[in-house]
């Protein structure tokens, strides 16, 4: 019995290799190697093939009433005394759609003839704008006043003249009328600088510093406290190294090493030098 179920196979593994299989898609043959029709090949349409496809949707896109009812594959004789249907009735939806054309047109000629104004103006023409000085806006000062007499009236000027040395001659001796502002006014130095002619190469903002590589330091004087921070780090820079003093015999006595003194010539706690 063993031997025999182990041979039999499940049903489920029949189903499972059925089904796992791709689908076979049908193929029409006589379809297969059909042409494409004009609006079916590949790739964008050209700026003549958009211009014949809205001409053809022009001419036969619109919906046509008459048409789109379905009509019987077999044609039957009207019955007598059945009403036999006349394509009339489509004219009276059409006149449906005139009437509520006609209504917007009404309501959008009511809403034109009330937005016209009942008293009509004329178009606002500014004057033009009055060529005053340069009178610049700081936020920091009070705003300039205009002062009286300026700007100054044009002189007369004749519209031409007989020679160029008269010409010149009138240009030399014009005179415009001076403000009592600027009779008192006193020039600053800024001013002054800006008056003068412009000068190469240009003078510099900040003086230039010296080479102060060639020149000692400007000596300072030392407070009493940097002073003895000073002596301090002489007495420690005159010893010997500290491996040089650890490698030296100390001396018995103790008194050295109390005092803390050390010798004068190698700086070794003795007396005396070794050597």
């Amino acid at each position: 019995m063993s031997s025999s179920s182990s041979i039999t196979r499940p049903s489920w593994k029949d189903w499972v290799e059925r089904n796992a299989k791709p689908k076979l898609r049908y193929i029409n043959p006589n379809k297969a190697h059909s042409q494409p029709t004009r609006w079916q090949k590949a790739g964008p349409m050209t700026r003549d093939q958009w211009v014949n496809f809205y001409k053809w949707l022009e001419e036969k896109g619109e919906t046509n009433h008459q048409n789109s009812q379905t009509k019987p594959k077999f044609k039957t004789r009207p019955e007598e005394g059945r009403r036999q249907l006349i394509p009339g009735v489509f004219f009276c939806v059409e006149n449906h759609k005139r009437e509520k054309r006609e209504k917007q047109r009404q309501l959008q000629a009511k809403l034109e003839a009330l937005s016209v104004p009942r008293v009509t103006r004329e178009k606002f023409v500014a004057p033009p704008a009055r060529i005053f000085t340069y009178r610049p806006q700081l936020s920091y000062r009070d705003p300039p006043r205009l002062e009286v007499g300026r700007p100054s009236k044009k002189p007369p000027v004749p519209c031409c003249f007989q020679h160029d040395d008269l010409e010149a001659e009138f240009w030399a001796n014009i005179r415009f009328p001076i403000s009592k502002r600027a009779l008192r006014a006193k020039p600053t130095q800024k001013l002054i600088e800006l008056a003068k002619p412009r000068v190469y190469p240009p003078k510099p903002h900040c003086p230039i510093p010296q080479n102060m590589d060639d020149q000692p330091r400007k000596r300072t004087k030392m407070t009493a406290k940097q002073w003895q921070q000073h002596l301090a780090r002489l007495k420690y820079l005159s010893r010997p190294n500290p491996r040089v003093l650890a490698e030296l015999a100390l001396c018995d006595c103790g008194v050295c090493h109390f005092c803390g003194s050390y010798c004068e010539y190698c700086g070794c706690r003795r007396n005396s030098p070794l050597f």
